[in-house]
């Protein structure tokens, strides 16, 4: 099985959930300060000062085929680490760790469904919040 990306237990990867696409957005936060200039020159001017990285967010959108490989059951274990409230290590195809995040919120919608009212399909939206000590 080749994962794609690793969410503490939770593999994505093209046999399970496989996510279409991968929204990574930081932030770096400035702080702006004001000067004011002699009444000749007559403009203010700010001064930029770096104060740390802000909220880092990654944003998931993927397909579930249960009776492909996989189950019906990956959502709602999802769903329970999410309420565990424990930040999760990130880890990207190579082995890279990009540090602890938190589960912020799952969507799904289940559509085509079998006779008996099980999905063959299941989209996802996964958001995720970097966890900083």
């Amino acid at each position: 099985m080749s994962v794609m990306l690793m969410l503490g237990p939770y593999m994505f990867s093209v046999s399970t959930a496989a996510y279409q696409d991968l929204k990574r957005s930081t932030e770096y936060n400035w702080t702006e300060k004001k000067t004011i200039k002699p009444a000749k020159v007559n403009a203010s001017k700010s001064l930029l000062r770096y104060s740390g990285l802000g909220r880092e967010t990654v944003s998931l959108n993927g397909i579930i085929y249960p009776a492909y490989k996989g189950g019906i059951y990956q959502l709602p274990l999802m769903r329970e680490t999410a309420g565990l409230g424990l930040p999760l290590p990130l880890i990207g195809l190579s082995g890279f760790i990009l540090g602890r995040w938190i589960i912020e919120s799952i969507d799904e919608n289940q559509s085509t469904f079998h006779q008996y009212g099980i999905p063959r399909k299941i989209d996802f939206h996964l958001s995720l919040r970097r966890y900083y000590e």
